[in-house]
């Protein structure tokens, strides 16, 4: 087993040459990652783990000492298999070691073949009520105000091409005129239509978004309720369209959002006017699209090399139908 030091970018880890079973991970990480994690008190007898998900793509997993502080907590992320297909491992590393230094992420501890060690965030998930709560959209919309105004290392931040679309167009290309299995097929053909539909509202949509002026940024791209941990010191679900914020919520996060992206920028508390907050509107809303379609595609490319028993067609489908029904509402939102 070896272990290395890796460096890209200006930014330098530990990488431990070892595969942790998605199973018997506790014994792996006692005998080749407990000693990467600095925690030189923890022994390995006293070492517990509490798994928090079994995802579609990941598995995490909480570790701690029996006897411990109940906020020492080491997180172990196995990677799923085939991810690394979606997902370049070494640029997210990279990137949480940034926002780590922005005071966005906690800190990385190791990597090894399959996944990571990483910080514990104390802390506790936001529920979707929660989100048309004042308090808790300006709290969420400033740190996303903070994330957008890191700065990201040099190679992702002159990029000619966004994420979203490098993606899209990767995904696209790999989703197959017909599905060799027939299940899947018959699911793809009555939720999505074929190809050459999926294609023509995929040129539709860069054709409506060519014109942005977003800036490039740090995302998040998974932004749901239980990715947000907020400190007061996910099988499958529908989602529930209908929970969509109304325009007088969403304005009201944008422009706790804007006014945060002012002060960071300038340095000082600024007014933000109204036509500021609807031309950020309008564009939020268009990019919903690009959201839709983003996970349309991921979920028909999972169809094709996940060995999860799960219907990623049919996800792929329900996202696909919110683009179908959007597209008009959205894509004719003025800027002004």
């Amino acid at each position: 087993m070896a272990v290395t030091q890796r460096e890209k970018e200006g930014v330098v880890w530990t990488h431990v040459a070892t595969v942790i079973d998605a199973e018997n991970f506790l014994e792996g990480f006692k005998t080749h990652l407990l000693s990467h994690v600095q925690r030189p008190n923890w022994s390995p007898s006293g070492t517990r783990a509490k798994v928090f998900v079994d995802g579609f793509t990941n598995k995490l997993v909480a570790l701690y000492q029996e006897d411990g502080p109940k906020d020492d907590v080491v997180l172990m992320r196995i990677n799923g298999p085939g991810t690394e297909k979606i997902i370049d491992r070494d640029a997210e590393l990279i990137s949480t070691h940034v926002l780590h230094r922005a005071g966005l992420a906690a800190p990385v501890y190791v990597q090894f073949d399959n996944g990571t060690c990483y910080g514990y965030q104390p802390g506790r998930t936001v529920h979707v009520s929660e989100m048309g709560d004042r308090a808790m959209l300006g709290r969420v919309a400033k740190t996303m105000a903070k994330l957008h105004a890191t700065e990201p290392p040099p190679p992702t931040h002159s990029r000619a091409l966004p994420f979203v679309w490098a993606k899209c167009d990767d995904w696209i290309a790999k989703v197959p005129q017909t599905f060799e299995d027939p299940k899947k097929n018959e699911t793809f053909q009555k939720v999505i239509g074929s190809l050459d539909t999926l294609r023509g509202q995929y040129q539709w949509l860069r054709g409506v978004l060519k014109d942005s002026r977003s800036p490039l940024v740090f995302c998040h791209n998974d932004l749901l309720c239980g990715n947000l941990i907020y400190n007061e010191d996910a099988g499958f679900v529908n989602p529930d369209y209908s929970r969509y914020p109304d325009e007088n919520t969403q304005k009201l996060f944008i422009r706790f959002y804007l006014e945060e992206a002012a002060k960071i920028i300038r340095g000082e508390d600024s007014l933000v006017s109204d036509d500021e907050v609807h031309s950020l509107y309008s564009e939020a809303n268009r990019f919903a699209l690009a959201a839709h379609m983003l996970w349309a595609l991921w979920g028909l490319f999972q169809a094709l090399y996940s060995t999860k028993d799960f219907d990623y067609v049919a996800y792929a489908g329900m996202r696909f139908a919110e683009f179908l029904k959007r597209k008009d509402e959205f894509s004719a939102l003025s800027k002004h």
